[in-house]
């Protein structure tokens, strides 16, 4: 589940994901406590409906690609907890959907009524509706706090809270 209020946008998306997490440093580097330090990357994908609650035709569409650095404190043999921190690039594509009669819904355009150059597929007014896109790709910074509750010696369960997400998964211990 992934949360945001940009560009354009508000609510809660939900997707799906992968994760990879390569130990670089192990044992870590404090001497008396069992930790590790990992490179984790992946890709999440989160997808944003009706996302807006002045237009209700609002969709749009997150993909992350993270790289973070996790530092791992193995607190039992079954349970652990790590922060992570790095940097995701990141591509966001929304758009609205709207009837072409109705106020125009997109950011920083006025209250305009009827066809806009900008908008396409707009069809006679009040029968059609007209669709406006757009998408933005960046770099940003994320982190995460997590847990890892092991319920074999290959399979887990990770729990992660931060930003730009929250994120439920299996782990396979290879």
């Amino acid at each position: 589940m992934q949360w945001g209020d940009v560009p354009y946008r508000t609510g809660a998306g939900l997707g799906i994901g992968f994760r990879a997490s390569i130990p670089v440093i192990d044992p870590g580097p404090l001497v008396h406590v069992n930790n590790n330090l990992a490179v984790s990357f992946g890709v999440d994908w989160a997808h944003f409906g009706d996302c807006r609650y002045d237009s209700p035709g609002c969709y749009g569409n997150d993909f992350w690609v993270p790289i973070v650095m996790q530092w791992n404190f193995y607190l039992t043999d079954w349970w652990s907890v790590f922060p992570e921190l790095g940097f995701a690039v990141r591509h966001t594509s929304w758009g609205w959907r709207y009837y072409a009669d109705a106020p125009d819904p997109g950011p920083g355009r006025g209250r305009g009524r009827g066809p806009d150059p900008d908008f396409v597929d707009c069809g006679p007014r009040g029968v059609d509706y007209c669709r406006y896109s757009d998408a933005v790709i960046g770099v940003t910074p994320v982190s995460w706090l997590g847990t890892r509750f092991s319920v074999s010696n290959t399979l887990s369960v990770v729990l992660r809270v931060g930003y730009p997400s929250l994120t439920a998964g299996v782990s396979v211990r290879l």
